[in-house]
């Protein structure tokens, strides 16, 4: 045991031992220095990152918002004016500079409800082998590639009707998230959606009935543009407004470096947008971070989905790890090789 023993000490008091142990527990100790470092540079990433996907959700429920307010001006045009010709409307829609100012909403139009969607229940009424009409575009400026034209019947579309009728029964805005997917003759190149508002036309004689055999809500409750007087109004038709989901969303994630984005609506889910990844996010294997919003807007749910990688979050927040990381081997060398001339000093002396 006493042999054992002294080939340890023997062993300890080798320069090169010596050096090699105190190179090890300070590289240890640098080691996990840069890791509880690299740590708290993660979690602050990820706190960033959670504040700029709420910053970009704050901006895309302004250009919704938007949306909306185009859609309630526009109403008010025909409280002004109930029958409105179509240079009218042209020249309203012109003054809007929607290709500058409201890039997002591609055309503004509007549907006359016929005879389909006054029906008890929003069914069709045929006449021989011909159904009346359920809400005929009358309206639509400009024209653009996948908007309906004017004369289409937006109730020959499941979706559309569906939506038509969510409008006419709540009196509220709502949103047509499968709007380019109705029709095979509009072009998946220019995916939209649409958003239908109910306008109100005068006092009737007698009360409105909604699509679903109800009463209409602008008997319960009385819309902006409705009159003071407490005579009821009847829906006359809707507005229409096309948007430009590639726009609506990418202005919100300008300038988002290494942030991805998807968007889905309605349950089910229909994807409206998803955003370019990063050229070199294919070759990148580090753990994706996600963080899911939801917003409620046109009567729909709206489910943004925010992704990046750990590599991208780390990108700004490396410096101060990767400092600990080579003073602790700076350290460890040279403490390493202190640790060497002091060991071969003391073997040498008597």
């Amino acid at each position: 045991m006493s042999t054992l023993r002294m080939r340890i000490i023997t062993l300890i008091r080798q320069p090169a031992f010596a050096a090699a142990g105190t190179f090890v527990v300070i590289l240890a100790t640098a080691l996990g220095t840069w890791w509880l470092v690299r740590e708290q540079s993660l979690q602050t990433a990820r706190s960033q990152f959670e504040q700029r996907t709420a910053h970009i959700t704050s901006d895309l429920q302004q250009e919704l918002a938007t949306c909306e307010y185009v859609l309630r001006s526009a109403s008010g045009v025909f409280v002004v004016s109930p029958t409105v010709t179509p240079e009218a409307w042209r020249q309203y829609v012109t003054r809007l500079d929607m290709d500058d100012t409201l890039s997002i909403v591609r055309a503004l139009g509007y549907a006359e409800l016929g005879p389909g969607a006054t029906a008890p229940g929003g069914a069709a009424i045929a006449t021989g082998q011909q159904a009346q009409p359920f809400a005929p575009v009358t309206l639509m400026t400009p024209v653009r590639a996948g908007a309906p034209a004017a004369g289409y019947d937006l109730g020959r579309d499941p979706t559309r009707r569906a939506a038509l009728m969510r409008a006419l029964d709540t009196g509220e805005l709502t949103l047509d998230a499968r709007a380019a997917q109705a029709s095979t003759m509009q072009q998946l190149a220019h995916p939209h959606f649409e958003l239908y508002l109910p306008v109100y036309g005068g006092p009737s004689d007698s009360p409105s009935r909604s699509p679903s055999g109800g009463p209409s809500p602008a008997d319960s409750t009385t819309p902006a543009s409705a009159t003071l007087d407490d005579a009821p109004t009847r829906v006359a038709g809707v507005l229409v407004a096309v948007v430009d989901p590639r726009r609506l969303f990418e202005r919100g994630m300008a300038h988002q470096w290494g942030v991805d984005l998807q968007v889905f609506a309605g349950a089910p889910s229909t994807s409206l947008y998803t955003s370019e990844a990063a050229s070199d996010a294919a070759f990148d294997s580090s753990p994706v971070v996600r963080r899911a919003e939801t917003l409620r807007f046109g009567g729909e749910p709206l489910t943004l989905v925010y992704t990046t990688s750990e590599r991208y979050m780390a990108a700004g927040n490396d410096y101060a790890a990767m400092t600990v990381l080579l003073a602790g081997l700076v350290s460890a060398t040279l403490l390493a090789g202190v640790a060497w001339l002091l060991a071969r000093t003391q073997g040498r002396s008597p």
